[in-house]
């Protein structure tokens, strides 16, 4: 008898062989129960061998060997009968076989980072494992619960109590699936390991650079506020974010900006402007605003664009650089006004020393004859920065050599006066032995001789003897110019 079960056929003590019996793979060994037909013979045992050194004596009758190890498969006994003579010998032969294992079970699963959840129960076949992002990749370790099992993880066979190949963690679940084939090769479990790996939380930035100017302190991942300065001609500018992280997003003043490139430029007013400069990580909570504080300097331009007098001509002809100019204006002109425009259009300008706007009219410069000096003064935009033009506008004397009236203390003149006319007679009774003439002139600074002495405009001449007959007056206007002159007669 065998304690794992019973053969087939039954047995014939004249039958050695053809006995056979199937057992459950976990039947892991048998015991042989013999009895000698003869009491004085003795008995043997053998389990998968050929070898005679191998087999095991039994004791007298009934006897059990001690456990015999079943091999998975077809396991062959020998049970060896020697006859009291010592020579004789039968051997019965009974063929075991051991199925193999449908364990298809794990002993153990353990991922390189990450705890599993629930923890690992060989009847649980799903679960979840958490990794921060800085986790890029794990491995698991399947261990079988029946040596002889085989194991995949992704497909990828795997020996028991290993580390499978290292597997990459995208962003969000990765399922790692670890196939078990039972020993039959039939029997089969899968377990299945959703790993989470969470999303970056670095909101970092790796280089923050502009086009122009150079930042204060030296960048630094983890200094969040800067300054930088730029001369006035510089009026905008663009900021380059580089993020430390490929999967966060930036922007500056609230714009979208790849990282690495340009964002749109950004207008500096002079003085200081403010460019924030804010990272969202991934994990699309997690912030960081890097701020750079942009001082524009006010300009230093005190240049002239232009200026033009309302009457005359600048000689030389404007330019920026010159700042000495002349002009001349007849004499009819009494005033005139001076248009400055400037160059830089935050500087500021004075005309005579009171304010202008640019591209408009000073107010009414009087002129007098001769030069009138004009200054115009150009602050420039930093206030402390000034240039200085002259004009020296030459007004011309007059060369009105008219009176605008004559009169004769003794009547009337023939003909009427009139300034284009000048030649005038009176007649005067013979009692009427002198005369006296006021002349007016026409241009208050022209002067008036009569009779060569010279007579203030508007005022009466000394008196003039009148012999009988005629007497001539004359009565001569020299014009401001000092060449031009007149003479009105009268007789």
């Amino acid at each position: 008898t065998l304690s794992a079960g019973a053969y087939a056929p039954a047995w014939a003590f004249n039958t050695l062989s053809g006995y056979a019996l199937s057992v459950a793979n976990s039947q892991a060994t048998t015991t042989i129960t013999a009895t000698p037909r003869h009491p004085c013979a003795t008995m043997q045992v053998r389990i998968n061998s050929t070898n005679i050194a191998a087999y095991t004596a039994l004791p007298a009758a009934p006897a059990s060997s001690s456990p015999l190890p079943l091999n998975v498969g077809t396991n062959t006994i020998n049970i060896r009968v020697t006859a009291q003579d010592g020579t004789t010998t039968k051997t019965y032969t009974v063929s075991v076989t051991r199925l193999p294992s449908s364990n298809a079970n794990l002993a153990s699963l353990a991922p390189t980072a990450g705890t599993l959840s629930p923890a690992f129960s060989a009847a649980t076949l799903a679960y979840t494992v958490t990794v921060p992002n800085a986790t890029s990749s794990l491995a698991v370790t399947p261990t079988l619960a029946q040596i002889n099992a085989a194991v995949k993880v992704n497909g990828n066979s795997v020996a028991s109590g290993t580390p499978s190949a290292t597997i990459p963690l995208a962003v969000g679940i990765t399922p790692i699936t670890v196939l078990v084939t039972a020993q039959d090769g039939t029997t089969t479990k899968t377990y299945t390991v959703n790993v989470t790996r969470l999303p970056s939380s670095n909101a970092d930035l790796t280089n923050l650079t502009m086009s122009t100017g150079t930042l204060s302190p030296v960048f630094s991942a983890n200094a969040i506020d800067y300054t930088s300065s730029v001369s006035n001609e510089t009026n905008s500018i663009t900021v380059t974010p580089a993020v430390t992280d490929a999967n966060a997003t930036v922007q500056v003043n609230g714009i979208s900006v790849n990282s690495g490139t340009p964002g749109n430029p950004i207008s500096l007013t002079v003085g200081v402007t403010s460019i924030t400069t804010t990272v969202t990580a991934q994990d699309g909570t997690t912030t960081k605003s890097y701020t750079v504080h942009v001082t524009r300097f006010p300009s230093s331009n005190a240049d002239l664009a232009g200026l033009t007098p309302s009457a005359g001509t600048l000689s030389p002809a404007f330019s920026a650089s010159t700042i000495n100019y002349t002009a001349s204006v007849n004499n009819e002109i009494t005033s005139l006004v001076i248009t400055p425009a400037l160059a830089q259009a935050n500087a500021t300008v004075e005309v005579n020393g009171s304010s202008v706007v640019s591209g408009t009219p000073s107010v009414a410069i009087p002129l007098t004859v001769g030069i009138t000096p004009i200054s115009i003064v150009v602050t420039a935009e930093d206030g402390a920065t000034t240039k200085s033009y002259a004009i020296n506008v030459t007004r011309e004397p007059s060369a009105n050599a008219d009176l605008a009236g004559l009169e004769a203390s003794t009547g009337p003149l023939s003909p009427d006066f009139n300034a284009s006319i000048t030649d005038y007679t009176i007649t005067v009774s013979n009692a009427t032995d002198s005369v006296s003439v006021t002349p007016a002139a026409a241009q208050a600074n022209a002067t008036i001789k009569v009779n060569g002495d010279t007579v203030a405009s508007g005022t009466t001449s000394g008196s003039i003897p009148l012999a009988v007959g005629i007497t001539p007056i004359e009565i001569l206007v020299t014009a401001q110019d000092g060449t031009t002159t007149k003479n009105y007669t009268l007789q």
